[in-house]
């Protein structure tokens, strides 16, 4: 049997373009959980990419090294794939737009992220809405393919002309009885 415990929940400020959610990570835990609920820019958008980024034990953020892959099925168009083996983010194509358009959902769950002796792995999916796309919605995984102690993670907008409205971040450490 399994439990999640509730270990950070960070509110996302309005106008940030980087969330940082720190020392959440550690030897407690193998597997992690992250919902990221009610996401959205505070001003209408386009190309709305948000994305993932990891802190080692140093405080740094990680800003290239990742590999990831991921499948975005929107409503309005074809299903397409993105891939990228050196990426500068753990995890990229989620999508946030004006709250009017509707807020976005991340869920993602992340493996031995705090272990100096094997990879950090992430999968996961997100929702979103926008009267322009409609509805959206991203599978993926990622990697950090470094033998590094990470202790938490970002959730970064890729310009700083966009910024985040709000929303909030839950980390859920997952234990196995």
């Amino acid at each position: 049997m399994s439990n999640l415990i509730l270990i950070n929940q960070t509110i996302i400020s309005s106008g940030a373009t980087n969330v940082p959610v720190t020392n959440v990570f550690s030897s407690d835990y193998d597997i992690y959980q992250i919902q990221i609920t009610g996401v959205f820019q505070n001003t209408n958008v386009a190309n709305e990419i948000t994305g993932i980024r990891l802190i080692n034990s140093s405080d740094s953020t990680i800003t290239s090294g990742y590999r990831y892959a991921y499948l975005n099925m929107g409503s309005d168009a074809a299903f397409a794939q993105t891939k990228n083996t050196s990426g500068t983010e753990i995890l990229s194509g989620m999508r946030s737009d004006q709250l009017s358009d509707g807020a976005s959902n991340y869920n993602f769950y992340i493996f031995n992220p705090f272990s100096s002796s094997s990879y950090t792995m992430l999968c996961g999916e997100t929702a979103s809405y926008d009267n322009v796309e409609e509805f959206t919605s991203t599978t993926g995984f990622g990697s950090y393919r470094q033998n590094t102690s990470i202790t938490g993670f970002v959730l970064f907008e890729s310009s700083a002309d966009r910024q985040f409205g709000g929303g909030v971040i839950k980390t859920y450490g997952i234990r196995k009885d």
